[in-house]
């Protein structure tokens, strides 16, 4: 039986929060070139450039495609509309600590993100 986010598989994990940190770390690793391509396109879009360790490669697969669908396109923050630029600063601030904390984690808490 396939684990979710079995690293050696090809099918994206359906919740990459629900992963143990050994997973994420595979998975972000396996994810090289998604890593890669989102991190250049957050660095030209972000406020501030994330962390090295940041998970950029999640902008590739589900649940935060949607997200990575809408800043694709965008070169800078002038061609970015505001709603989009600001999901994306809730989704790094989110993910911050991904690739440094386990699955229920309370970095995942609903009750201790930001409304918006």
């Amino acid at each position: 039986m396939e684990m979710i986010g079995d690293p050696s598989s090809q099918t994206p994990p359906r919740d990459p929060r629900d992963l143990e940190l050994a997973e994420r770390r595979a998975w972000r690793n396996r994810m090289g070139e998604q890593q890669h391509h989102w991190i250049a396109r957050i660095v030209q879009l972000a406020e501030a450039a994330p962390l090295s360790d940041f998970p950029a490669f999640l902008l590739g697969v589900e649940p935060f495609a949607h997200l990575g669908a809408r800043i694709a396109n965008a070169t800078s923050r002038a061609t970015a509309d505001t709603q989009t630029l600001d999901e994306l600063e809730r989704f790094l601030e989110a993910f911050a600590d991904y690739l440094r904390t386990d699955r229920n984690e309370s970095v995942f808490d609903q009750t201790t993100r930001r409304a918006g």
